[in-house]
């Protein structure tokens, strides 16, 4: 590898670059199973960045279909993960501590077209609820006639 510089001063050598990057396993992964995918976590030991298919079931009830793909990165029991459902449109930020799983958390991500869909419906209920009120206003404050008896 050839060395950098900045300005005649060495900014990394082949041994920083070796530790920074994830260059002794393979970038991508595929996993089967939800064991294989929670094996896969626990077993790093350096820093890691990986890019995975997982074509194993449900592992979240976001993705039904089971089939999902996305980024992992982390260090040893400590990881998060970006997955993105494969025929499902869903997406979900995850973070996994092997060490302790009160820190485990995940996040589900609205797209434009979520975000865009329920103002369309909040758009609707309201013209629906000014309909409503507009009737009962009306009812309520129309003239009566006299009833003589």
């Amino acid at each position: 590898m050839t060395r950098k510089f900045i300005d005649g001063e060495e900014i990394m050598n082949k041994k920083d670059f070796d530790k920074k990057v994830n260059i002794d396993k393979p970038m991508f992964q595929s996993f089967g199973s939800e064991d294989q995918f929670v094996n896969f976590i626990n077993d790093q030991n350096t820093p890691f960045l990986n890019s995975f298919k997982y074509s194993g079931g449900k592992i979240t009830s976001n993705f039904s279909d089971g089939y999902m793909s996305g980024a992992i990165f982390g260090l040893s029991n400590r990881c998060s993960v970006l997955m993105i459902g494969s025929t499902s449109g869903v997406a979900e930020v995850h973070s996994y501590s092997s060490a302790d799983a009160s820190r485990n958390w995940k996040e589900s991500i609205a797209w434009k077209s979520d975000i865009q869909r329920l103002e369309q419906e909040i758009a609707d209920l309201k013209k629906q609820i000014g309909g409503v009120l507009s009737r009962l206003l009306t009812h309520l404050f129309r003239p009566r006639k006299a009833v003589l008896a």
